[in-house]
């Protein structure tokens, strides 16, 4: 992988197409079983690459290295959503080189996309927090310290939900500042939870929901997602419900 990237998540993406990172293993079956779905019924198709939360970082990783192992980047869009940072900047630079139209999904006062926490969100954010969840972040930074150096990946697409209508709001100079600044008012005001609530789907499904509701065809393809494969991304909504309750 280009530059540094988070061990945990390329670890997992190495697992997934059957590869050892310390020896060499064969993922010709892995590879060779992507190839036969993409070219199914003598049909040449795109690979869509998707993932939600950890997922999403993984989906970055696993793109990269299925351009490895020879699948044209041209023949690969990616999409992420809630996804945290999984590399530094060379790692960042050079995904953005192959995939220059990834798009990554975030919404609203979502806490996982800023995961690894840079200095300004620790300066912002992490000092509201109660002494003990404080003590237990600025541990696990002091571990990989390295990993505060890591920034995003992808064209970002901010969803906020403005008068109960989610919306698309354009990336700018201040916008991260502005999200940190409303994530520490929140976790000042209200119990921890508040960190994770927005990671639920449903701000992703409403905003889906409302292109269709609004039958704007070119938005959906715009967005190179339909609503029941955007359901499809996630596995087990159950849970995340309980915490939108």
């Amino acid at each position: 992988m280009p530059g540094q990237v988070h061990t945990g998540f390329a670890q997992t993406v190495a697992n997934l197409a059957n590869i050892n990172t310390n020896a060499s293993h064969s993922s010709s079956g892995f590879i060779n079983e992507v190839k036969k779905r993409m070219l199914s019924n003598d049909i040449e198709k795109n690979l869509v690459i998707t993932g939600y939360s950890k997922g999403g970082a993984i989906a970055q990783l696993a793109a990269i290295l299925l351009t490895k192992l020879g699948i044209p980047a041209s023949k690969i869009k990616v999409r992420t959503f809630a996804a945290p940072k999984c590399g530094d900047k060379a790692f960042a630079d050079k995904f953005n080189e192959i995939f220059p139209n990834a798009l990554r999904y975030e919404y609203q006062d979502d806490v996982i996309p800023h995961y690894p926490f840079n200095n300004e969100f620790r300066d912002i954010v992490v000092k509201e927090l109660n002494p003990l969840i404080r003590r237990v972040i600025t541990t696990i930074h002091e571990r990989d310290d390295s990993s505060s150096e890591y920034i995003h990946a992808g064209k970002l697409q901010y969803i906020k939900t403005v008068s109960d209508h989610p919306e698309l709001v354009h990336d700018n100079s201040e916008l991260y500042s502005l999200r940190c600044h409303n994530l520490a008012e929140k976790v000042k005001n209200s119990f921890d939870l508040a960190l994770i609530r927005d990671h639920g789907h449903k701000g992703f499904i409403k905003f889906f929901s409302n292109i269709e509701d609004n039958n704007a065809n070119n938005s959906l393809n715009k967005f190179d997602i339909s609503l029941d494969n955007f359901n499809n991304t996630f596995k087990s909504p159950s849970e995340w419900e309980k915490l939108d309750q």
